[in-house]
């Protein structure tokens, strides 16, 4: 799913919400985003990082299909990891990083006298439900959004 485009961040009509609603109704999506390319000014405002093995087609489109991926308007998701019972993520400067689970569970990790570059959380799969994903946000107001990661899964 489009979970972000170029052209609509200035309407606020990012589809971050559809996303969510799709994961909770149990299909198995992947976010993209990018941008339209239909006026100048709207380029290079959204786009889809991938860690793929190299740079081929066949190893970038293997990598998305796993949801090695995550849709970025700026902020970088620099590493996400579990360990120890803990969700870890080191990003770029940002106001908050949020942890989202399946229903109306959230976390949130909020800058208060200087910007975030990292958050941790607990792993409590009865709290988040089928799946988490974590959400940054910067001080400019762009956001990243992590692929879903599902519970029976992990």
């Amino acid at each position: 799913i489009e979970v972000s485009n170029g052209g609509c961040i200035p309407y606020m009509d990012c589809t971050g919400i559809h996303f969510q609603q799709m994961l909770r109704s149990g299909m198995r999506v992947v976010p993209v985003g990018g941008d339209d390319n239909h006026r100048m000014e709207d380029v290079g405002k959204a786009w889809l990082m991938v860690k793929a093995e190299e740079l081929s087609y066949e190893a970038l489109i293997d990598a998305f299909e796993k949801g090695h991926c995550y849709v970025s308007e700026g902020p970088e998701i620099l590493s996400l990891t579990m360990e120890d019972g803990k969700i870890r993520v080191k990003t770029s400067e940002a106001v908050n990083i949020v942890l989202r689970g399946e229903g109306r569970y959230a976390e949130a990790a909020v800058a208060k006298e200087q910007l975030l570059t990292c958050a941790e959380f607990d792993y409590e799969p009865e709290k988040l439900g089928t799946f988490f994903r974590i959400e940054v946000r910067d001080a400019a107001g762009n956001r990243a959004y992590s692929n879903a990661y599902f519970t029976d899964s992990l």
